[in-house]
């Protein structure tokens, strides 16, 4: 019977191999050490976004939301939501239907309730500067979009008020701490459905303004370019609220 050779273990040999298990290990550490540090990135950029807003430094704020567009793979909604909420606050309602569109199709269940607030209340302040603004029928159809908005909180449950708490979003523009997003819906379609049926009462002026007749009873020839050109501005600018109320924005299963 062939001697059987004895293998030994030396001390050397151990020590290699623990340097080797260490070696493979680092880069699993060095990810785990990397997501903190991340977490905690986010997490202090989020609070500045939101501290700036309160602050009614709206730039500020959006430049904060802008830094956690990147390498933000865990709550990417909230990103959105702050820029888009500091954008309304700011009174650029384009940015931020175009932003808050987005967070509410990133955000858990648990938060559309909150977007779709912020949202509606965003759609509902576009209409208004159309309504000011003489542009009705723009203004009409995105009071649509608002109360389309709202309307798909039904389907995620944002009415359900006895099983619903206030909640505290990333950032909450509302005052009143007490009301739950339900509630501010519910105030909301209120308002939204009341402007529309104001839109319904009253002519269509484009530019927010009339035309003044000259002395004889007739519109004088530069009258008759400032309609035309008014006529212009009105199309273009129903045009615009089509594409962006009455198009795509309505149409989304929200």
């Amino acid at each position: 019977m062939a001697d059987r050779t004895e293998r030994r273990v030396t001390p050397t040999a151990i020590r290699r191999r623990r340097r080797r298990l260490l070696w493979w290990s680092l880069p699993v550490v060095l990810l785990a050490l990397a997501f903190s540090v991340k977490l905690a990135s986010l997490s202090l950029t989020a609070q500045d976004a939101i501290t700036a807003s309160e602050t009614g430094l709206f730039d500020e704020s959006i430049e904060a939301s802008d830094a956690l567009m990147t390498l933000n793979w865990f709550e990417p909604w909230i990103a959105y939501y702050d820029r888009g909420t500091a954008s309304a606050r700011a009174q650029s309602y384009n940015d931020a239907t175009d932003d808050l569109s987005t967070a509410l199709e990133l955000a858990p269940q648990d938060r559309s309730c909150e977007v779709r607030v912020n949202l509606a209340l965003a759609w509902e302040e576009l209409g208004d500067i159309y309504t000011e603004a003489g542009y009705l029928r723009g203004a009409s159809l995105i009071y649509d979009t608002a109360l389309a908005v709202i309307a798909g909180g039904e389907e995620d449950g944002c009415f359900t008020s006895d099983e619903q708490e206030p909640t505290d979003p990333p950032q909450d523009p509302n005052e009143n701490e007490s009301e739950t997003p339900g509630d501010q819906l519910g105030d909301a379609q209120d308002r939204v459905e009341g402007k529309q049926d104001a839109l319904e009462q009253q002519p269509e002026q484009p530019g927010g303004g009339g035309d003044e007749e000259d002395a004889d009873g007739g519109s004088s020839p530069e009258d008759d370019l400032q309609d035309r050109g008014d006529q212009a501005e009105q199309d273009r600018r129903d045009q615009e609220a089509d594409q962006r109320g009455g198009g795509e924005y309505a149409e989304k299963p929200w």
